[in-house]
């Protein structure tokens, strides 16, 4: 044999080896366990203590006085660590919002372009206030129907009256005996419902638009400073002015009277002429300076 027959031999496909199977008298036993079985257990095995090995080291080379920053902002609960996400800023607050308001605006549109769009192939819900014009073969037949008004509808389209009001798809007498339905109105029940679901998602989308608008503008408003200004002097003392609230949720509008309002956050901090600041009092409606 060549040395090129040689290296071929190892292309040539050989016969599986196979093993016996479990004995009759030892059936009660179960199958018996092949090589490539007991490998494939051995090796889960042996991934499995290698991992706790790897674990025992790691308690045992622990240094109990370590200390990172991130273990300030995360905590353990039944052993798991939990991190806390990182807060945004007003900012990124901002940004988030103005997507979300985007997004949902982008997704009623769509909606309500499918909502058009099937209102015009749906048959059912064509609009009615048209006219049929019919042509006769001659200007006796037309004359006739006009003065003696004996153009009967029904009978020249060989249908029931009641659908008469039907645009298209107006069955004929022999098929409403016979029970035939087109295949454009087979369909119908499916589409009428997707049409109702497409509706509903619709004004839920808008309920959530103005909500994320609202939210929009009020965390705009809490962010910005208001000064203070008398029309008639130019300028505010906040120590002898009256000062009362009136609550307007989410925002609060404190008066600080001659005309001259300032409207704050929930909890933020209002800072007027000179560094004197207010802050609203939640639970009684006071104002503490």
């Amino acid at each position: 044999m060549t040395s090129g027959s040689g290296a071929l031999r190892h292309v040539v496909a050989r016969r599986t080896h196979k093993e016996r199977h479990q004995l009759a008298s030892r059936q009660k036993l179960g199958l018996l366990e092949k090589h490539k079985d007991y490998s494939k257990r051995a090796k889960d095995y042996h991934r499995k203590e290698d991992q706790l090995n790897n674990l025992r080291q790691k308690a045992a080379l622990r240094n109990k006085d370590e200390f990172y920053y991130r273990m300030t902002s995360s905590k353990q609960k039944k052993g798991d660590v939990i991190h806390s996400g990182a807060k945004l800023d007003r900012d990124q607050l901002k940004l988030v919002d103005t997507q979300d308001l985007r997004y949902v605006s982008n997704r009623r549109v769509i909606d309500e372009k499918k909502i058009e769009k099937m209102k015009k192939n749906l048959h059912l819900l064509d609009d009615y206030s048209g006219r049929h014009t019919i042509f006769v073969d001659s200007e006796d037949e037309s004359s006739q129907a006009a003065t003696n008004g004996k153009f009967n509808p029904a009978e020249y389209f060989d249908t029931d009256e009641r659908l008469l009001g039907r645009v298209s798809n107006r069955l004929t007498k022999d098929q409403l005996a016979k029970g035939v339905i087109p295949a454009a109105v087979s369909g119908a029940p499916e589409q009428y419902s997707t049409l109702l679901s497409l509706q509903n998602r619709a004004d839920k989308l808008k309920e959530v638009e103005a909500e994320l608008e609202l939210r929009k503008e009020v965390r705009a408003e809490r962010g910005r400073r208001k000064k203070m200004v008398d029309d008639k002097k130019g300028s505010v003392d906040v120590a002898n002015a009256p000062i009362t609230v009136q609550y307007v949720s989410p925002i609060r509008r404190v008066e600080l009277g001659k005309g001259m309002a300032a409207t704050v956050g929930r909890s933020d901090w209002g800072f007027f002429r000179c560094g004197t600041s207010i802050k609203v009092d939640e639970m009684s409606g006071c104002l503490s300076k």
